[in-house]
């Protein structure tokens, strides 16, 4: 719908300012990354298939609310920094935002589209921000004071907002995203790496999927990370667990899916070869476990998966978390 007079000049002045000076707001993940933006802005009609959730973005309208330019940007001309590339390595295709303003007030629309669902939730894992929503919007979705976002099929979708404490952007925000999910309407299942994680114990929201090197790097700290080679396995996840019995203890559990048995034998054998040049090792065939300055790791062959638990102060933490994987083996 055509704007015109006062309105035309804030829709250019938003669709300029955020072209110009990248988004302002962010879902940043739990790393602190940033939701990157587009670095050379391409119109909404570049022939890139969105879906209906594109023409739903282009016509929504709320009273008092003045919305900018809905822009379109190809993946090919995103930029180089960490946070861009890790979108990447989820398999990224564009990006669709758009900017909405009410006074000094402004939201910040942004819609990713991938080429699979995995990666849509890979990016959702790795850029969301707040806690999990009671009223699921979407696969799975995530709320704080200042953003919402969502994982749907495909697409993965955050709105935020530079106001504090503002229930009418929120209310704004909630209609915005409500109305972009009932158009994707496509739903998809978890990863099946994701279901390897145990749900005893696990701290909700700290499931991360990762799908090469980059997000790894930036949501995993144990030593020799690279040697892993996690660019080519079938999949990896990642989340958080907290003991209280019978001491407080909190663990980060990572999972791979090597495929096969062949492939994951030897990606175990050649980390814990790795690690023994600098840590002394107690192992017992497909289990292995080592003293890391002050804390426990322990790195275990489980047929096509290799598990990895570290962060554990005390020796035998690693391994009541590993028996819980005993319930959960692919074939």
């Amino acid at each position: 719908m055509p704007v015109s007079g006062a309105n035309l000049a804030l829709s250019l002045l938003l669709s300029a300012a955020v072209m110009a000076a990248g988004l302002p707001a962010d879902c940043a993940g739990g790393q602190g990354a940033p939701l990157p933006g587009p670095t050379s802005a391409q119109p909404a009609r570049m022939p890139i298939e969105i879906g209906p959730a594109l023409g739903e973005i282009q016509r929504f309208q709320s009273e008092g609310w003045v919305g900018g330019e809905t822009v379109v940007q190809p993946a090919d001309n995103f930029g180089a920094d960490d946070a861009q590339l890790a979108l990447r390595e989820f398999h990224v295709k564009a990006l669709v935002w758009r900017a909405f303003q009410r006074g000094q007030r402004r939201i910040i629309l942004k819609l990713y589209k991938f080429e699979t669902p995995q990666g849509a939730y890979g990016a959702y894992t790795f850029l969301r921000r707040g806690a999990t929503t009671v009223v699921r919007r979407g696969d799975a979705s995530s709320e704080d004071d200042q953003s919402l976002s969502f994982w749907q099929d495909d697409c993965f979708v955050c709105v935020s907002t530079t106001a504090e404490e503002d229930d009418e952007a929120k209310d704004m925000m909630r209609q915005l995203s409500n109305r972009i999910a009932a158009t994707v309407q496509r739903r998809s299942a978890l990863p099946a790496i994701v279901t390897y994680l145990p749900q005893l114990d696990r701290i909700g929201g700290s499931e991360k999927l990762i799908m090469g090197p980059i997000v790894a790097r930036r949501i995993l700290s144990i030593p020799y990370l690279n040697v892993l080679d996690l660019g080519q396995c079938a999949g990896a996840a990642s989340a958080d667990y907290q003991f209280q019995e019978p001491t407080p203890e909190r663990l980060k559990l990572l999972v791979i899916d090597y495929g096969n048995s062949q492939t994951a034998a030897q990606s175990y054998r050649r980390y814990c070869s790795t690690l023994e040049d600098s840590h002394e090792a107690v192992s017992s065939g497909t289990t292995a476990l080592f003293k890391i300055q002050k804390t426990y790791l322990l790195c275990q062959l489980r047929g096509r998966l290799v598990a990895v638990i570290s962060g554990a102060r005390r020796r035998h933490s690693p391994a009541y978390l590993a028996r819980q994987l005993d319930l959960l083996r692919p074939n």
